[in-house]
Parts: structure tokens; C-alpha cells; sequence
């Protein structure tokens, strides 16, 4: 694939994303059901279950991999081998917590972030508008109307966006309806971090006493 065909997916799959959230595609709400077991045990997980976050952001080509880590969390990977730069992970649970997901991060060109950054319409609050909506498991179509959350995306946006500025490898990212994201320069390209709000605190508190966390050491 050429490199402006690459590119161009790469666009595609963030305007994708803001137009989905402001047209109000619903995912399926089969995949919202409690999860059984205590993974408040391990990790405090975000709102949205692994099957419901696949009918929603992931493209249809992108192929699924899932590798346990530890005896609490896998790693599930969704990447098109014909656009390696653009690709998502979760970690989840593992056994009778495979639906839960603890943490979410997307890899996509660092030059897709910083036009994103740097445009004053649509995209550039988008991108944290359509990743809240994703990361909440709220449906789509419950958001398209939320002027506020619209309105608390473009007014975190420029703290959002700092961490592509900060040399020691990210900033403090933004909370957002219960969800902690975050943005940082990895390998060469960008990283968008998700995870809840409530477990970034306990994993910062945890870091600032010099503790060792599972989740966390799991990272890219």
C-alpha cells in the first residue's frame, strides 16, 4: 500500500470516529451486561466490555489477537497488517473476566495527532469526544445532542494535546466523564492512553510511594 493510501486510511479512521459519535451509530447493547466476577479485586475498569468496544471502533479488517500476561490480565491487539502504524490494544481480563478492560491505547502516526492538534474545527476536540464516547459504553446516540460533553472536550483539548509537547514522554492527560486520556509520543508515533479516572489516580499514588503496580508495568 502506497504511502498516501496509508494516510489517507489513517484520516479516514479518525473522521470516522467524530462522525459516528455526531450521527449517532449505536452499538450493540447485548454487549452491555454486567460482568461476573469481582474485578474490582484486581483493577478498576472502565465502563465499556471488550465485545461492546469491538463493534465500535475497531475497522472490519483489522484482525484480533489476544495473549494472557499475567494470571489477572491479557493483552487483546487489533491491527491491519496492511496499515501496521494504525492499531489498537486493550488490556482485559483474563478467565471470567475476559469482558472486562482495564486500560486502551491507540497507536497512530504522530503527524495524524499533530494535524489533529493543530485544527481549530471539528478534529480537534473530536478525537476526545469520540474517544469518551467509546471508552464509556454510553450509546452513540445518547451523545450526539450532549452539547456539554462537546463543549468539555473543546475545553480540555489544548491539555489533552500537551503531551505530544512534553519531552519527558507525556503529560498529565485530561478526566472526562469518568475516563482518564492521555496522549504521548511512543516509538516514533503517538499513543492515546484510556483507562477510568479512578484507577490513574490509584496508579499515580501508587507511583509517587515508589510502589510497583501489575497493570501498570503491563504498559507500552
Amino acid at each position: 500500500m502506497s504511502y498516501k493510501k496509508i494516510k489517507a486510511l489513517e484520516l479516514t479512521t479518525i473522521f470516522t470516529c467524530i462522525l459516528m459519535a455526531i450521527n449517532g451509530c449505536t452499538p450493540d447493547e447485548s454487549h452491555k451486561q454486567a460482568i461476573s466476577g469481582d474485578s474490582s479485586s484486581v483493577a478498576d475498569p472502565l465502563p465499556v466490555t471488550a465485545s461492546a468496544y469491538e463493534n465500535v471502533e475497531p475497522l472490519a479488517t483489522e484482525r484480533i489477537s489476544t495473549v494472557n500476561l499475567t494470571e489477572h490480565f491479557a493483552r487483546r491487539t487489533f491491527k491491519d497488517p496492511r496499515a501496521p502504524q494504525n492499531y489498537h490494544e486493550l488490556i482485559i481480563g483474563t478467565g471470567a473476566n475476559a469482558e472486562v478492560v482495564y486500560a486502551y491505547f491507540h497507536f497512530i502516526p504522530l503527524d495524524v495527532l499533530q494535524r489533529a492538534e493543530q485544527d481549530r474545527e471539528m478534529l480537534r476536540w473530536g478525537v476526545i469526544f469520540a474517544k469518551c464516547a467509546y471508552l464509556t459504553g454510553v450509546p452513540l446516540d445518547q451523545l450526539r445532542n450532549d452539547s456539554a460533553l462537546a463543549r468539555e472536550a473543546k475545553d480540555k483539548a489544548s491539555f489533552f494535546y500537551a503531551g505530544l509537547h512534553n519531552s519527558a514522554g507525556g503529560g498529565e492527560g485530561i478526566d472526562i466523564r469518568g475516563v482518564h486520556l492521555s496522549v504521548k509520543p511512543y516509538k516514533g508515533q503517538g499513543e492515546i492512553m484510556g483507562m477510568s479516572s479512578s484507577e490513574w489516580t490509584r496508579i499515580r499514588h501508587a507511583i509517587m510511594r515508589g510502589e510497583k503496580d501489575e497493570l501498570y508495568s503491563l504498559f507500552p
